[in-house]
This record gives C-alpha cells, structure tokens and sequence, in this order.
C-alpha cells in the first residue's frame, strides 16, 4: 500500500526490460491501474525496489 510501481517494457527483438514512464501508487486494496496502446506486441514487467511481477504480454493493436 502505498508503494510506487514503474513500468518495465520489452520491446520485440529486444533482450532486456527498459524502464518506462507512468509510474502507478499501489492503492490501499493493492490495487493500481495502467493501460498502454501499441503497434507493435510487447512484454511488460512492474517493479518495486527487487520485486518484479510476472511478465504480462499486450498484443499489438
């Protein structure tokens, strides 16, 4: 609660996570919203400090 996440994004042909820009407050519930638009199909990691979550996959649109 209360800790802030920061987006991590990997894009195709890449080998590593770069940080992104929207970071996100985690809401008392353990809740937080983030949405992002693509062209190109990406994978995507949150982290906090050396927490990562699972690696998410959005599809290109």
């Amino acid at each position: 609660m209360g800790e802030v996440v920061t987006p991590f994004i990997r894009f195709p042909g890449e080998t590593g996570f770069t940080a992104g820009t929207g970071v996100r407050t985690v809401s008392e519930l353990g809740n937080f919203e983030w949405q992002r638009q693509t062209s190109k199909r990406i994978s995507i990691q949150f982290r906090f400090e050396d927490i990562r979550s699972n690696s998410l996959i959005i599809s290109a649109r």
